[in-house]
């Protein structure tokens, strides 16, 4: 048995039975106990989950970090290929006197990388 001292200390006594309401009082005090530590644990393992899922989002974003950074320069990559050609059609178109149309076979190889060209830059827009 214990009983709570003046000073708020607790002391052993065999012969001396404790109130009821002292009893009921340190039963729930020790529930109350338990549960903080039960709530401690999951808060705990909750955090550690939180921690976990956070390292593998911020693997994900340096993938993604990584990939647009390939895309940009994939991009570049095109739009300097294309603003070439056009140097290389304006110079022939100007090497058959200038007023000279291209060949249709020419003018139909132009067309079809423009549409090819456009088509990448519309698949590799974001969506709003």
């Amino acid at each position: 048995m214990t009983k709570l001292g003046g000073s708020g200390t607790m002391a052993v006594e065999s012969d001396t039975s404790v109130p009821a309401y002292v009893q009921a009082l340190l039963e729930q005090t020790a529930d109350g106990l338990e549960r903080m530590q039960r709530a401690i644990v999951d808060n705990e393992r909750e955090r550690r989950a939180s921690a976990e899922q956070l390292v593998e989002l911020n693997a994900q974003l340096g993938k993604l970090g990584e990939l647009l950074g390939r895309e940009s320069r994939g991009l570049s990559e095109l739009a300097q290929s294309q603003q070439e050609l056009r140097g290389v059609l304006k110079a022939m178109a100007q090497a058959q006197g200038g007023g000279h149309q291209l060949s249709e076979e020419l003018r139909s190889e132009f067309r079809l990388l423009t549409r090819t060209i456009a088509a990448a830059m519309e698949h590799k827009r974001p969506a709003a």
